[in-house]
């Protein structure tokens, strides 16, 4: 059988003064182990080149990665050394977005791209949450692997939302590594909120019901060391996907 595309975006980071592309490999790691062909979005591509994608992809993921510059969101930076996403990357991803959530194309949204599809949608961010707490991101650097270790705790689901479809459970452990968030405050238009922190209300996913699978989560189901986890969530959006080429 014809393996459904799923294309997933890409971001730049950069070493020694040179501009490195990092392939998103958890992402499309994930997506092949659970029956789907991978197609990374470059990102030194025009915004048009982009769009050209979507032609050719039967549903969307939006990585994680730096901050969203404010000015996408009507806001001022807040002062700190925090990794920003180009200007052009930035446009690139959110006019995606917007063109995906015209369609019905199934997507998937993680963490920083759940706060894409926040931003794309005319919603907003809190930029700092450890103002706030400091559940949702270590705060040391594992300096042999030069990774922040993901953080775990516990997050409640809404009542009839797709994660309690997905999971049969209004309470899931999930796995965090971020300093911003959706505002709760500033509402994502066509979306809903569809899971809190337990432990301080942040939110954790935003939801979308005008098609199968519309998906914004804070955590990295891609990644997570529960496999029935991380299953449940990419087994549906690849049969969200094959459904949707249909």
């Amino acid at each position: 059988m014809k393996r459904p595309v799923i294309g997933i975006t890409g971001i730049t980071t950069t070493v020694r003064e040179h501009a490195l592309y990092p392939h998103p490999q958890h992402y499309c790691q994930a997506v092949h182990d659970f029956g789907g062909m991978p197609m990374t979005i470059p990102a030194f591509l025009t915004v048009e080149e982009s769009l050209r994608y979507l032609e050719y992809v039967d549903a969307m993921i939006f990585i994680g990665g730096p901050d969203i510059p404010a000015h996408f969101f009507g806001e001022k930076p807040i002062e700190g050394d925090y990794a920003m996403l180009r200007e052009d990357i930035a446009e690139s991803h959110l006019t995606l977005v917007k063109k995906v959530l015209e369609s019905t194309m199934p997507f998937l949204g993680v963490c920083l791209g759940c706060q894409e599809l926040c931003v794309g949608s005319g919603g907003k961010l809190i930029q700092h949450l450890e103002e706030l707490t400091p559940r949702h991101r270590n705060t040391y650097l594992d300096e042999v692997k030069q990774t922040r270790p993901d953080a775990y705790h516990f997050a409640e689901v809404e009542k009839g939302s797709l994660l309690e479809k997905l999971f049969n459970a209004n309470r899931i452990r999930v796995n965090s590594c971020h300093h911003q968030a959706v505002n709760p405050d500033y509402a994502c238009s066509g979306f809903t909120i569809t899971a809190r922190s337990t432990e301080d209300g942040v939110v954790e996913a935003i939801e979308r019901s005008d098609r199968e699978f519309g998906l914004g989560v804070q955590w990295h189901p891609e990644r997570i060391d529960d496999l029935d986890h991380r299953g449940r969530i990419f087994n549906a959006l690849i049969s969200a996907a094959e459904r949707y080429r249909k």
